[in-house]
């Protein structure tokens, strides 16, 4: 990976006339210096298998975590308990995912709130991401409530880290206002067993053996024990089957030749958006642009094409504020989708590219916004080839 050259402008006071009488010069004149660094190269190193913890989801810095549960007098069969977690420390608490909750069998865990405070020192990132979560219990009785474990790599030490919370066993109590199938009551609990009885079902008896008589009642007929009525029984199936392989397969033909056309013709749209992006840079229609921190409005312009790209070409899950995305969650959905490595590779390249623009005090000029563009451009052309 490279490190781009930080570059500072500045106006400093340069002396066009001698001193006066008191020392101090009468005129002076502002000159413009620059003072850039050097370009550094840096060799990104991955994280360690050894020792991974199962509940790691990706965060890297040095992090400690607070749970509590929010004070509720009584517990009742699916009335919410709510879990306050605030995960803080240094790194970026952005791309930092839910804890995990263990055993959970007889809970139902919901999606949570999150709130993020993030502040940006000479030291890098820091602050803190809070978790507001419900559970909702699906079991009467004396239980124990699901643990949180939440595990970082922590970048001092070079060691994963996990940190656990524990609870103490609830009661939660029999619910009148709720109803629901097949609930389990716990009638015992113990170290050795666990008893339980069915409140509810809705399943019947059903016959297993049947006999066909005769209206003359002479004898009876066994017909399952008869190899005409199994040719009978399985024509209709078999023609059945292969109806419906015949349909399938025009189906997926269909759908798969369908794909490619919209594959197409949305590349072509992103391609036309790009080109009109490049066009207002070259005739410098984004002059007095407007700034979000240290990112131009054009940088924005194509992360926003590049993400929204991604989310229709592959169907990705990007339903959420971009600041808080991660390279992480992205690479995971595409390795789902068995995308190749290499592909991965070449869209976090250009990722981390642009994540370098916009969290650095680099300036980025015309000429670098056009090349991503181009660049862009390129990785679209050799997205539409993938199957």
């Amino acid at each position: 990976q490279i490190i781009y050259p930080a570059i500072l402008e500045a106006t400093i006071e340069e002396q066009v006339s001698n001193d006066n009488f008191w020392g101090i010069p009468f005129f002076s004149k502002g000159k413009t210096v620059k003072l850039e660094t050097n370009k550094l190269k840096i060799d990104v190193k991955p994280l360690p298998n050894i020792n991974k913890p199962t509940s790691f989801s990706g965060a890297v810095g040095d992090y400690k975590m607070s749970a509590k549960i929010l004070e509720n007098e009584n517990y009742k069969v699916g009335e919410p308990i709510i879990f306050d977690v605030t995960i803080s420390g240094v790194g970026n608490v952005n791309t930092i995912n839910p804890p995990i909750f263990e055993n959970t069998q007889n809970f139902r865990v919901y999606e949570p709130v999150e709130k993020v405070e993030v502040k940006k020192d000479e030291n890098g990132l820091k602050g803190s991401k809070n978790f507001r979560i419900m559970i909702v219990p699906l079991v009467q009785g004396e239980q124990k409530v699901p643990n949180i474990k939440f595990s970082f790599f922590n970048f001092k030490t070079k060691k994963y880290v996990e940190l656990a919370q524990k609870f103490d066993d609830i009661n939660i109590q029999y619910n009148d206002k709720v109803e629901t199938e097949n609930i389990v009551e716990e009638t015992k609990v113990d170290s050795k067993s666990r008893k339980s009885k069915i409140i509810k079902g809705d399943i019947r008896f059903i016959k297993t053996k049947t006999n066909l008589k005769l209206k003359n009642n002479l004898e009876t007929i066994q017909f399952y024990k008869n190899i005409s009525f199994w040719i009978i029984f399985f024509i209709p199936i078999l023609f059945y089957v292969m109806i419906n392989l015949v349909i399938n397969f025009n189906k997926r033909k269909h759908k798969y030749n369908h794909k490619n056309k919209n594959i197409n013709k949305q590349s072509s749209l992103f391609i036309k958006k790009l080109d009109k992006l490049q066009e207002n840079i070259v005739k410098n229609r984004y002059k007095n642009r407007n700034r979000i921190g240290n990112t131009s409005y054009a940088l924005n312009e194509i992360f926003e094409i590049f993400l929204e790209y991604l989310k229709n070409r592959f169907i990705l899950d990007l339903n959420y504020h971009r600041n808080t995305i991660s390279m992480f969650e992205i690479k995971k959905e595409l390795a789902i989708l068995k995308i190749d490595i290499s592909i991965q590779n070449d869209i976090e390249n250009f990722w981390n590219e642009i994540e370098y623009y916009k969290f650095t005090n680099y300036k980025i000029e015309k000429k670098e916004e056009l090349l991503l563009i181009e660049k862009l451009k390129n990785l679209i052309n050799k997205l539409i080839e993938i199957k």
